[in-house]
């Protein structure tokens, strides 16, 4: 977010799963209320069999681009 790193599940494995509390880490990643921020998702297929990916948010004003 903000052109920073929240999350990283980078290399070869199997299943994980994880979650950001924004307003818990708003401080490193910049964020100021009120203003909006570009979310950037990056999620390369790291197999050749498979890869899934799932985001859920309780974002109330989340609009997808």
């Amino acid at each position: 977010m903000n052109k920073k790193r929240a999350l990283d599940l980078g290399g070869v494995h199997g299943a994980e799963s994880a979650s950001i509390n924004f307003d818990a880490m708003a401080s490193a990643l910049g964020d100021r209320e009120g203003l909006t921020y570009q979310l950037d998702c990056f999620t390369p297929s790291a197999t050749t069999t498979e890869s899934h990916f799932r985001m859920v948010t309780t974002i109330d004003c989340f609009v997808i681009q």
